[in-house]
C-alpha cells in the first residue's frame, strides 16, 4: 500500500467510526515524526561555530559549512561529512557535542523544526473530523515545555485540550519508551474504538506493539536511534502526503 493510501485509509476508517458515535484517538511522536529537527541541530553547530572563531577559526571555518539532513540522528553524521571523525577529532568533537546536547534539549532552538510535509494539514484534518489527538513526545516539560507548546501553535497544529493534548515527560532522563508505554495503559481500554500511533523510532513502535497489540502503528521512516530494526509489517510513511 503507497504512502497515499495508507493515510487515505487511516482517514476513511476513522470519519466511518465517527459517524457510528465512536471515538478515536491518534497520537503522534513529535521529533523526527511530525517535525524535522535537522533545522534545529544545523543552528546549534553554526552557534558553536561562532563561539569558537576567535580561539579556533580553522575548526569555525569547518563547522560553518555543516549542512544538516533529515537523515541526521544527533550530530555524528553532519559532522562526518565535513571531516570531523570522533576517532580523530575526539576532543573538538565532544566539545560540540556537550554545546549541542546542552541546547538541543532545551527551549531556545524549538522554533527552528519544521513540519513534515502535509503534516500540520493531516493532523488538523484528522481534528476537524471529530479524533481526538495527543503529541506524545519525549521531550520533557522542565527543559522543553513552553517552547514546544509555542512551536506547536507557531506551526497551527491543534492544541487546544481536552481533544487535542500536549504530554510531555515530567522530568528528564526517564527513558521514551517506559514513557509512553505507561502513557497508553492509562487510557480508559472502553474509551476509544480505534487508537493510531504514529512514531519514528522502532525501539518505541516494539515496545506499544507487546503491550499494548490494540493500537495500530505506523513506522515513519524519517530517522532514527539504530537500537532496533525497523519494524517490516507495519504502513510505512515517509511524510504526510495524502492528497494524491
Amino acid at each position: 500500500m503507497t504512502q497515499p493510501h495508507i493515510l487515505q485509509q487511516l482517514i476513511f476508517e476513522t470519519q466511518f467510526l465517527l459517524a457510528q458515535g465512536k471515538a478515536v484517538l491518534v497520537v503522534f511522536d513529535i521529533d523526527s515524526t511530525l517535525l524535522d529537527v535537522s533545522p534545529r541541530i544545523e543552528r546549534i553547530i553554526h552557534d558553536f561555530a561562532d563561539e569558537i572563531v576567535t580561539t579556533d577559526p580553522e575548526t569555525a571555518e569547518i563547522l560553518k559549512t555543516v549542512r544538516t539532513q533529515k537523515t541526521d540522528w544527533g550530530i555524528r553524521s553532519a559532522l562526518e561529512r565535513v571531516g570531523l571523525r570522533h576517532e580523530h577529532h575526539e576532543d573538538t568533537v565532544q566539545r560540540i557535542k556537550d554545546f549541542w546536547h546542552a541546547r538541543f534539549f532545551s527551549n531556545q532552538y524549538l522554533h527552528l523544526d519544521e513540519p513534515l510535509p502535509g503534516s500540520v494539514e493531516f493532523v488538523n484534518h484528522l481534528y476537524e473530523m471529530g479524533a481526538d489527538v495527543a503529541y506524545l513526545t519525549g521531550r520533557d516539560e522542565i527543559r522543553m515545555g513552553p517552547g514546544t507548546a509555542a512551536a506547536m501553535a507557531q506551526h497551527r497544529f491543534p492544541l487546544s485540550p481536552p481533544r487535542a493534548r500536549l504530554v510531555l515527560k515530567p522530568r528528564p532522563g526517564i527513558d521514551d519508551f517506559n514513557y509512553k508505554e505507561e502513557w497508553f495503559y492509562a487510557i480508559p481500554k472502553d474509551r476509544y474504538e480505534r487508537i493510531w500511533f504514529f512514531e519514528n523510532e522502532p525501539v518505541n513502535i516494539a515496545q506499544i506493539r507487546l503491550a499494548h497489540p490494540e493500537v495500530r502503528n505506523i513506522f515513519v521512516d524519517t530517522t532514527h536511534s539504530g537500537k532496533a530494526e525497523p519494524p517490516t509489517d507495519l504502513p510505512v510513511i515517509f511524510d504526510f502526503l495524502w492528497k494524491g
